[in-house]
């Protein structure tokens, strides 16, 4: 028997060796838009609503998708915005353990 919290179960997560629903989630979401950008998933529809940020000039910023505003929460949380909101704010900071 292992002994946590009742609402915490970062404990069992840490000696079953296994990773949080939400780091699974981020993962998968920044793999399956690496694999479509890729062409391992080909998908042209898909491909078409991705869309790439390309500055005219050099700057600071390192955004690889453009995000068109977006006036609902429920819009802001389609999987393509998702992903490419996630691949944006991808930082090796964030998310260390990504593979």
């Amino acid at each position: 028997m292992i002994n946590c919290p009742s609402n915490d179960y970062t404990p069992v997560l840490k000696i079953l060796g296994l990773a949080s629903f939400a780091d699974r989630r981020y993962h998968a979401n920044l793999k399956f838009l690496s694999k479509l950008i890729s062409g391992n998933i080909n998908s042209p529809t898909l491909l078409s609503s991705i869309s790439f940020k390309v500055p005219c000039r050099r700057t600071c910023q390192t955004y690889s998708f453009n995000i068109p505003p977006i006036s609902t929460f429920y819009g802001s949380n389609t999987p393509l915005m998702r992903y490419m909101s996630l691949a944006n704010s991808n930082t090796p900071q964030t998310h260390p353990t990504q593979d």
